[in-house]
């Protein structure tokens, strides 16, 4: 990729206005015992397909479609320092991993591993930081908890049980690995999704060899749930698009929610807007007998704005 002298002067200047409004904010971050954030959301302030996040003492850069220039990076290198570049896609040999803190729990991150996706999601610290306020006593079932970084959020909150579910066994691992550095206690179940979470909602497998679970789960009931699903996932069952099956996904996690539940829920698709999801998810709700009795929108916070209003992520809390 090229970038011409007038284009570089605009990127400086877009990057150089990220920085001064996350100034006063990552002070406060910091003082809470957070190391990292965004530093530049490239799709809304400037540069789309390119997004920097610091995780501690590491500055990671991404790239999507169109790799950075040379350019870009002396840019980059000049405001915040040296940086960590990654091109989305693109593998390199495992590096070495180090510590970064969120709200005063202690993650392991690496920048070059076997998967794709940093090992915390930040545009969810609204989440984790609700599960921290907000779990003291309750039982909670962690859905497509990846590295757990809500299971944490959730033990550190003083949840009586936290149950994390994730079909990839190193991400579960690294899960107990950051429990045990945090010193919470936590369970974790490797498995697909439909396989684990409707015998837990009590539901009986049906059909053939295909439906039948690998793992046998006695049903459970939860005062939380996080449904966390990712746009695209392949199971056992086959692939499942949040677009299309969203109340497939849903309606388990309600129906192992006890009476006066709470059940967290993402979409992290543009093809679907909130409203519309909103009234999907009121709608398979009424239809599973768990009827919606108060839900309230919580927002990804400063460091990934959306002056519409109509980022990728929505994200409800829902009450039955």
């Amino acid at each position: 990729m090229t970038t011409s002298s007038e284009g570089l002067d605009d990127f400086s200047k877009s990057l150089a206005a990220a920085l001064e409004r996350r100034a006063e904010q990552i002070s406060h971050w910091e003082a809470e015992g957070s190391d990292c954030y965004r530093v530049f959301h490239g799709r809304n302030e400037g540069r789309p397909g390119l997004s920097i996040d610091r995780y501690g003492p590491v500055l990671l850069a991404q790239t999507w479609g169109e790799e950075a220039s040379e350019a870009e990076m002396e840019a980059v290198h000049a405001l915040l320092g040296e940086a960590e570049w990654r091109h989305r896609g693109a593998r390199g040999p495992e590096s070495i991993p180090f510590p970064f803190q969120e709200l005063g729990v202690t993650y392991q991150g690496q920048v070059w591993h076997k998967g794709q996706d940093p090992w915390l999601f930040l545009d969810l610290r609204v989440v984790r930081r609700w599960l921290l306020a907000n779990s003291t006593g309750k039982r909670v079932l962690n859905t497509f908890a990846y590295t757990c970084g809500a299971g944490l959020c959730a033990a550190k909150g003083g949840a009586k049980s936290v149950l994390n579910v994730d079909h990839s066994a190193w991400a579960l691992e690294l899960g107990r690995v950051n429990a045990a550095t945090n010193e919470l206690e936590m369970d974790s179940l490797r498995g697909d999704f439909f396989d684990v979470v409707r015998q837990l909602a009590g539901n009986k497998h049906r059909g053939g060899a295909k439906r039948r679970s690998l793992v046998k789960v006695a049903p459970q009931v939860f005062d939380l749930v996080v449904l966390d699903p990712p746009t695209l996932s392949k199971g056992r069952q086959g692939a499942v698009d949040i677009n299309r099956d969203y109340p497939s996904l849903l309606k388990p996690c309600l129906q192992t929610l006890a009476p006066k539940g709470t059940l967290i829920a993402t979409h992290h698709s543009a093809k679907v807007d909130r409203e519309s999801w909103l009234e999907t998810v009121l709608r398979c709700a009424a239809k599973a007998e768990r009827p919606i009795v108060r839900h309230e929108w919580l927002e990804p916070e400063m460091d990934f704005p959306s002056p519409d209003g109509k980022g990728n992520l929505k994200i409800l809390k829902l009450e039955i």
